[in-house]
Formats: C-alpha cells, structure tokens, sequence
C-alpha cells in the first residue's frame, strides 16, 4: 500500500507569509491556478481513497487535484491550535 501526502494550496495569508494555523481560510486565486496547472502538468497518482482535513483549504485543493473524488474527512488530519 502506498501513501501520498499532499499539502493543500496557497491562502492569502500564505501569501503574506503568516502563520494561519487553524484559521479557517479559502484557498486564494492563486492557490486555485496552482493546482490547476499542477495537475495538468505532473501526472498524479491514481488512488483508490482521498482522504483529507476538514479544512476549507484542503477539501478545495482535494476537489481540483482529484476532480469527482469525494475525500473521507479526517478531523486527525486538522492542523494544529495554538490557541490565541
């Protein structure tokens, strides 16, 4: 069995480097173009189970990089809270 770890694609506040731990953010236009390019360039792996955080950020990237798949939400896969 194989395992692949993907990160999920940039947000604005990636953009303006800060540390957005388990804010809850969209992924940015140019998180979205990306992916998308990622995906017509590189030839991903076929899998059989798409897993992902509960995150906004991580079901968008999930849904462009694996169009018709439904990702199995795994709050374990959330990022960390740092509190405030």
């Amino acid at each position: 069995m194989d395992i692949y770890l993907i990160r999920h694609g940039r947000t604005q506040g990636n953009l303006e480097r800060r540390y957005i731990g388990s804010t809850d953010e969209s992924l940015c236009h140019e998180g979205r173009k990306e992916l998308l390019q990622g995906r017509e360039q590189r030839k991903l792996p076929s899998v059989a189970y798409l897993y992902s955080s509960p995150m906004k950020r991580c079901r968008e990237s999930a849904g462009i990089l694996f169009p018709g798949m439904e990702a199995r939400l795994v709050p374990g896969l959330r990022e960390c809270d740092f509190g405030v």
